[in-house]
């Protein structure tokens, strides 16, 4: 994948869907999502017999169901052909060292975050990259993926972004 196409992809969707919501943005495009208990997993989707479906562990908070729901959206956009021969099970989404689980990051944190609000409070003196979390009632890790979508399209920021991987296992 080009450096910038997973961000293509998301504001394309945005454009035609008019809307960056996730659970919006699975009806629109006839993907089956449900709720259950999924006890260790966060989410998972597949596709079966050309079906598209996700599922999405009940027992998270909302803000944490909106940030799965739109990574599990990553997974069936870019890496549909993967999911025809298994599900794809995410019991920890902020997996940096798995390629598909680093696109899928990026895709949730392009289609959550905007980056003019972004961009506006990174420009604003004394801001920290945890108080820019806390300011777009968002998760760090999630942040931090944002971050680094903008920096690859050549915004240009300062911050120290921990690299945390399982801050949700």
């Amino acid at each position: 994948m080009k450096k910038n196409y997973i961000y293509a992809c998301v504001e394309e969707l945005i454009e035609k869907y008019n809307t960056s919501d996730p659970f919006e943005l699975m009806d629109a495009l006839d993907i089956h999502c449900e709720s259950s208990n999924l006890e260790h997993l966060k989410g998972y989707c597949v596709i079966i017999h050309g079906i598209k479906f996700i599922a999405i562990n009940e027992n998270l908070r909302p803000a944490e169901r909106k940030i799965v729901a739109a990574h599990e959206l990553g997974h069936i956009i870019l890496h549909s052909d993967k999911l025809k021969a298994a599900a794809h099970e995410d019991m920890n989404i902020y997996n940096i060292a798995d390629k598909t689980e680093y696109q899928a990051n990026l895709f949730a944190a392009d289609l959550l975050l905007d980056d003019d609000e972004v961009d506006e409070l990174a420009m604003q003196e004394g801001i920290d990259f945890y108080t820019m979390a806390r300011y777009l009632y968002t998760n760090p890790q999630l942040l931090g993926f944002k971050l680094f979508s903008m920096a690859n399209r050549g915004y240009n920021y300062n911050f120290h972004i921990p690299p945390k991987s399982t801050f949700l296992a």
